[in-house]
């Protein structure tokens, strides 16, 4: 799969780089890695951390759907008819 959470690149097309950055400079500054294993660790969970927010976006907009097809709020109300 290329795109959506199991892409390579961790910032998508329609997301902001630059809060992507903003976590990643705040767990550098909470951790303070030392070291290479350390860096990559904290790099590991901002990547981590900005993909569980693109599921829950997901989610919560597929939830959205949902209840909008399970209300049939996408379909033309039965008393339409009486607009006419």
């Amino acid at each position: 799969m290329k795109h959506g959470i199991f892409c390579r690149a961790v910032v998508i097309n329609g997301e902001s780089r630059a809060e992507f950055e903003d976590l990643l400079n705040g767990l550098r500054n909470d951790l303070q890695p030392e070291g290479t294993l350390e860096e990559i660790l904290v790099e590991k969970l901002a990547a981590l951390f900005w993909r569980e927010h693109r599921l829950i976006i997901a989610d919560g907009e597929a939830n959205i759907r949902n209840g909008i097809d399970f209300l049939g709020l996408n379909e033309r109300p039965q008393w339409d008819h009486l607009l006419r």
